[in-house]
């Protein structure tokens, strides 16, 4: 589904740098699944880069693919696709040993080669921490203003989640949502 997705966005913006959000699944057994994967974003759907989730545990995948000519870009912090397994849809890297284990996952996917990393729901301060010790791009998702860019997800601006809305994502159309709720209740 997001190789199709992935070639949707390719075909609405031709000259825009794509990255394809790998899902769960498509690069955790082995190196040569992660690669082939990978190539499948790159050749099937246009994307310029990948992304995956996680950090030293993931370091090798990233070195592989990075190693066959593909941008890597890793993803720290409140990971979506794994949030489960720290207890839900939480801020990271508030207390010492979370920032710690954050800043470590980091310097690993920069040395496996990733061009860039982006930091979900984390603190200001860590966030910018992190920026300033490694040399590739932080980006950042309710990750504060130190970090060298930012990214808003549609879904949690058009408010298409609640009653989850992450704090740091003003809901622009709330009554457009509300109204279109209440057309779809009615046709159940």
């Amino acid at each position: 589904e997001m190789i199709i997705f992935s070639k949707s966005v390719r075909r609405g913006a031709p000259n825009t740098f794509i990255i394809g959000d790998m899902p769960q699944g498509a690069y955790e057994l082995s190196n040569e699944d992660a690669i082939r994967n990978a190539l499948r974003f790159i050749k099937e759907a246009g994307c310029d880069a990948i992304k995956l989730e996680g950090g030293e545990r993931m370091a090798d995948r990233v070195h592989a693919i990075s190693n066959a000519g593909i941008l890597t870009m890793g993803h720290l912090g409140l990971t979506p696709q794994s949030a489960a397994s720290f207890g839900g849809y939480r801020v990271q890297g508030k207390t010492i040993n979370s920032f710690e284990k954050t800043l470590t996952d980091s310097i690993a996917l920069q040395n496996a080669g990733a061009f860039a990393i982006l930091l979900e729901a984390m603190p200001s301060e860590p966030a910018g921490q992190i920026s300033k010790q490694l040399k590739i791009p932080i980006y950042g998702i309710g990750a504060g203003n130190m970090v060298d860019g930012q990214l808003v997800i549609m879904h949690d601006l058009m408010g298409f989640h609640q009653p989850f809305r992450p704090w740091f994502a003003k809901c622009y159309v709330p009554e457009v949502i509300d109204e279109y709720k209440r057309y779809v209740s009615k046709l159940d």
